[in-house]
């Protein structure tokens, strides 16, 4: 079996649907826990309005911009899973 030599210590790991209702119901319920609440990087007031227009958005802005909610997302997991300050 060949060995898999990684460019960087990280993998970056992206979630697609083609739903946007069920897109929306895992941003809203990551957006709205605890650890959103308590991450120190993100205006989660702000995060939530962006996210209330997406659904208005032309679909290559949504396209653009999700990447953007799926970082918020991922830095919610960390801060819920190893508390950062």
């Amino acid at each position: 079996m060949p060995s898999l030599a990684l460019a960087k210590p990280a993998i970056d790991l992206g979630l697609v649907t083609q739903d946007a209702q069920v897109m929306l119901a895992f941003y809203r319920d990551t957006f709205a826990s605890r650890a959103a609440s308590d991450q120190p990087l993100y205006d989660m007031k702000k995060v939530n309005a962006a996210l209330d227009k997406l659904l208005e958005s032309p679909e290559d802005q949504r396209i653009a911009v999700e990447g953007g909610f799926q970082r918020i997302a991922s830095v919610i997991v960390m801060q819920e899973k190893f508390g950062m300050t």
